[in-house]
C-alpha cells in the first residue's frame, strides 16, 4: 500500500481509491467500500457529478460502488445519469438502483423494463426482484409474461417463484 493513504492523487481523489478504480483485481474497490471513509464517498459523488471529465470506467464503478455503499442520498445522482449511459454502464446503474431499493430507485428500473436490449432488461428483473415491493412485484409479472425475450420472461417467471414460492400467473 503506497504511503500516500489518504493523500490525494493529481486529479483530487484519494489515492487508495485511485488504485482501486485503476485495479483489476475484483476485490480492489470492494475493500475501499468496506471501509466506507468519508472522503473515498465524496471522491465517488465527484466522479459522478463531473460527467464528461471524470473518465468513462471510473464513473461506472464509482456507480458500481455508490451501490454497494449503502446511501441512498446518491439514488437521484444515478437516475440523473440514465438517460445519457450506455449499455453497460445502464446495466451498472440499474443493479446499483436495484440495491439501494428507494422508491425513486424503483421508478428509474422500471422506466428500463422495455429497454431495447434484453441484457438491461434482464438486470431490471434482478434490481426489481431485489427491491420488492408490490410495483415492483407487478413490473415483474408483467415481464414474466410478455418479454420479447424468452429466457427473461424465464429469469422473471423464477424471481416470482423464489421470492412468492408459486409459479406467476399465466395469462
Amino acid at each position: 500500500m503506497s504511503e500516500r493513504g489518504h493523500e490525494e492523487m493529481s486529479d483530487g481523489l484519494p489515492a487508495e481509491l485511485e488504485a482501486a478504480l485503476r485495479s483489476f483485481e475484483a476485490g480492489a474497490l470492494d475493500r475501499v467500500i468496506e471501509r466506507k471513509r468519508p472522503e473515498d464517498f465524496e471522491a465517488l459523488i465527484r466522479l459522478l457529478a463531473r460527467e464528461k471529465r471524470a473518465r468513462r470506467d471510473y464513473r461506472q464503478r464509482a456507480i458500481y460502488a455508490l451501490g454497494r455503499w449503502g446511501d441512498t442520498g446518491v439514488v437521484p445522482d444515478i437516475v440523473g445519469l440514465l438517460p445519457e449511459l450506455e449499455e453497460s454502464h445502464r446495466i451498472t446503474a440499474i443493479e446499483a438502483l436495484g440495491r439501494l431499493g428507494t422508491r425513486t430507485a424503483r421508478d428509474a428500473v422500471e422506466k428500463y423494463a422495455d429497454d431495447p436490449s434484453p441484457h438491461v432488461r434482464k438486470f431490471v428483473v434482478e434490481a426489481l426482484s431485489r427491491i420488492g415491493d408490490a410495483v415492483a412485484e407487478k413490473r415483474l409479472q408483467r415481464m414474466a409474461e410478455r418479454d420479447p425475450a424468452d429466457w427473461v420472461r424465464e429469469l422473471a417467471r423464477r424471481k416470482i417463484q423464489d421470492r412468492t414460492g408459486t409459479a406467476p400467473t399465466q395469462r
